[in-house]
């Protein structure tokens, strides 16, 4: 028995090292996935994804970021609430607090796979693939989330750059 376990353990260490992609390694032939619908901090080393509870996101940025409401006509509880920070925002609909939108307009964030505002149209076509659409001069990839939601990833192209990433929810 004592021999069993470490044969085991070497026969699927290989094939578990293999499965094992670190962001730049996901290309156009990876499908999405829930992992793809976040943003680094490639300098503080943090990360923040859709549905994350914004108090823990608050807690990690810190500061006193500016908060702008922006009310529901019908109803308070369904009013957005946006956190601006230097290069990021981050929202919310008051009734369901976990992360419903990231927008990224600084370089020391990055996608998954490797893309931050100043990349190029190329590299994000090479990261991402065929864009499910195209909106407004942004590249926009969607898939549906357990929840039965509709992730979206947009990568607003000015000049073939990327200049800014946007990770939300998508309401049509």
């Amino acid at each position: 028995m004592q021999r069993i376990i470490p044969m085991i353990l070497l026969s699927i260490l290989p094939f578990y090292a293999s499965c094992q992609k670190s962001s730049h390694d996901l290309a156009a032939k990876d499908p999405l996935e829930l992992r793809d619908f976040q943003i680094f901090n490639i300098k503080e080393q943090y990360s923040i994804k859709l549905d994350q509870p914004v108090s823990e996101v608050l807690e990690t940025l810190g500061g006193e970021p500016k908060k702008e409401v922006i009310p529901n006509e019908s109803d308070s509880k369904w009013d957005f609430i946006k956190y601006y920070y230097p290069e990021l925002v981050i929202g919310y609909v008051r009734n369901w607090p976990t992360v419903f939108l990231i927008d990224v307009s600084g370089e020391v964030y990055e996608t998954l796979r490797g893309i931050k505002t100043g990349g190029t149209e190329e590299e994000v076509i090479s990261r991402y693939g065929k864009v499910n659409k195209t909106k407004q001069n942004a590249l926009v990839y969607q898939i549906e989330a357990p929840s039965e939601e509709t992730y979206s990833i947009a990568f607003n192209i000015e000049n073939k750059r990327v200049i800014q990433i946007t990770i939300n929810v998508a309401v049509d």
